[in-house]
């Protein structure tokens, strides 16, 4: 595993994240947007909605890969 984090392991990319990890993330973020948005706090609701939108895309390139 400490290879795989220097990214000298050739079999598993640097920015490898697990599946898990990601659905975890846009699920979490999701939910406490939609908590702000019912406590009528828009700060928090921005923020995790830009949070959300990050993870989201993180997950849409970790489902579809670029190929080049």
């Amino acid at each position: 595993m400490g290879a795989a984090i220097n990214g000298d392991d050739q079999s598993r990319p640097l920015r490898y994240v697990a599946l898990g990890f990601l659905l975890l993330g846009a699920l979490g973020s999701g939910s406490l947007m939609c908590y702000a948005l019912l406590h009528d706090d828009i700060v928090f609701s921005i923020l995790n909605g830009l949070t959300t939108l990050g993870s989201l895309i993180n997950l849409y390139y970790k489902l579809f890969p670029r190929t080049s």
